[in-house]
């Protein structure tokens, strides 16, 4: 089960579901946040939804194994209308026989669109097929982009995550990456070439990642070797060159990873001990030295039975899909949430020359944050991406208006879901008013005795 977080009022929810929140939904829906209810969007997609992201206009982007969605045919991918769930032009056509799924994507700062998976040709708008191993980058219009053509060998990509810098993480069950041996994890320079400083080496699947404010990288999989060092199924990487750090919570079978703002790690997966303690499929772990804390959710299953999706909603509330009957103390079926014992704090702060975003506590930790501007608080101006230092995230250099109110609109990317491979945005929107610095007014006597008034 694949879950995102749309907005604070909205839940996106993908899996192989044929009903959920009180409504007959196959495979994809969109819950209430308060009552858990389905709204009227219904694309019915014809089987299970993998991944889910949204682009910065609203509309929804899905990867699975899909055929048909929102009342179109689709092959794997497909992006669908806010409103009405319909599917519009963008048709990549990704190949769709059994096995050939889209298991995460990636809207990049520039709009462009990251598909990973299975596949192994496209034919974009009904063009001809072009060959694509695995990953594919696509214009918002559906064209394929040409400047990311990789020759991923292997089984298959898990999943992806962007950087703050740009640079394209990929782990799955591969072997090399454009002729180089690359063993189930990589790294790709901004102009799709590899990046070869960085080499964990993983001697098994890698599945998700999830992108720390410090740049180091959690991973999480199925491997017990990787970054050089003996680490069982989660880890974490130096950014610069891929070595695992001394972070070694000791897991069997980690399939989701989610990052809060005050540093905390969330997992989930098939295990029943990580960081030292029992805990059965899900915990929380110290970010420094690997111990689980006191958060405990008990998921109920056998050795087959794992949590296999978590998201952080922006008030802290951790959602939870898999295939578990019984989770926090009460009977739930697959899909839970979860309350946190940490406050999700945040401050919006604006001066005419900057804009800071602080998040703290169980926020959810942000992979980009852009900054917009608008006077009616419907049609917005970008401003450009803030730079973090830890949870904070500035944009400097402004100059904004003053003497009248206008809006500033904050959204935080994140990722989370099975094997990390959706995305969720925390949106944030302050009316500022900021007051005109006062006129000052200079007066002198020259040399003449004449008074000089400037």
């Amino acid at each position: 089960m694949s879950v995102k977080v749309a907005k604070s009022d909205r839940l996106l929810v993908g899996g192989s579901f044929l009903s959920i929140g009180g409504a007959a939904r196959t495979s994809i829906a969109r819950l209430d946040a308060s009552t858990g209810l389905a709204d009227s969007f219904s694309p019915n997609a014809s089987r299970p939804v993998q991944s889910i992201a949204v682009q910065a206009d609203g509309k929804i982007l899905a990867g699975g194994l899909f055929t048909s969605i929102g009342g179109q045919t689709r092959t794997n991918i497909a992006r669908l209308d806010a409103s009405t769930g319909l599917a519009d032009l963008f048709d990549p056509k990704l190949n769709a026989s059994i096995g050939n799924s889209v298991n995460s994507i990636v809207v990049q700062a520039d709009g462009k669109i990251l598909a990973v998976g299975s596949f192994t040709t496209l034919a974009p708008n009904g063009g001809p097929p072009v060959t694509r191993n695995r990953i594919a980058r696509l214009e918002a219009d559906g064209r394929l982009d040409q400047t990311l053509d990789l020759n991923t060998v292997g089984e298959y990509v898990f999943t992806t995550a962007v950087q703050p810098d740009g640079k394209i993480l990929l782990a799955g069950g591969f072997t090399t990456v454009l002729g180089v041996a690359r063993t189930n994890i990589a790294r790709l320079n901004t102009d799709g070439t590899l990046d070869t400083a960085f080499n964990p080496n993983a001697n098994n699947f890698v599945q998700p990642i999830a992108v720390q404010a410090d740049g180091k990288i959690l991973v999480g999989g199925d491997f017990n070797g990787i970054g050089g060092q003996t680490r069982n199924r989660i880890a974490r990487l130096e950014s610069a060159t891929g070595l695992a750090d001394s972070f070694n919570p000791d897991a069997s079978f980690v399939y989701s990873i989610a990052v809060q703002a005050d540093g905390k790690i969330l997992a989930c997966g098939g295990f029943t001990s990580i960081g030292g303690q029992t805990r059965n499929r899900i915990a929380r772990l110290d970010a420094t030295t690997g111990l689980a804390d006191s958060f405990n959710p008990n998921a109920s299953g056998g050795a087959f039975i794992p949590v296999r999706s978590i998201a952080v909603q922006a008030d802290g509330k951790i959602l939870a899909g898999g295939e578990f009957t019984t989770i926090g103390r009460q009977p739930r079926n697959l899909f839970a949430r979860l309350s946190n014992d940490t406050a999700a704090l945040q401050n919006l702060a604006v001066t005419q020359t900057t804009i800071s975003w602080m998040l703290g506590g169980s926020s959810p930790q942000f992979t980009r944050v852009p900054f917009e501007y608008s006077t009616d608080n419907v049609n917005y101006t970008p401003l450009g991406d803030g730079t973090a230092s830890g949870s904070k995230w500035t944009l400097t250099g402004l100059s904004l208006s003053t003497g009248l109110n206008f809006y500033i609109r904050a959204r935080g990317y994140y990722r989370n879901g099975q094997s990390d491979g959706s995305e969720s945005i925390r949106e944030s929107v302050r009316i500022v008013f900021l007051t005109p610095q006062p006129s000052i007014l200079n007066i002198q006597r020259n040399a003449n005795t004449n008074i000089v008034l400037s």
